[in-house]
C-alpha cells in the first residue's frame, strides 16, 4: 500500500481494530515508511485517545470516592 489517499482511510478502522491481519500490516507497513502519514497517524491516535479518556465516568459517576471531576482537557 504505497497510496497515502488509501491509507489514511484507513487510519480509523486500524485503530479501532476493526482491520483484518492482513489489512493492518498494510497500514502498519505504510505509516513505518511515509513520515506524513506516520505523523497523520500519531495525531490521530492521540486525539482518539483523548476521546476515549474523556468518554470514561469519573470517579464520582462511578460512585467512587474522591475528587475525580476535573474538566476533560488536553494536556
Amino acid at each position: 500500500m504505497n497510496d497515502c489517499s488509501s491509507s489514511i482511510k484507513l487510519i480509523y478502522p486500524y485503530l479501532d481494530g476493526e482491520l483484518d491481519t492482513k489489512g493492518s500490516a498494510l497500514v502498519q507497513a505504510h505509516i513505518r515508511d511515509c513520515a506524513p502519514c506516520r505523523e497523520a497517524f500519531a495525531a490521530e491516535q492521540e486525539f482518539l485517545e483523548l476521546v476515549r479518556a474523556c468518554a470514561r465516568p469519573s470517579r464520582n459517576e462511578r460512585g467512587g470516592k474522591g475528587g475525580d471531576n476535573t474538566p476533560c482537557v488536553p494536556p
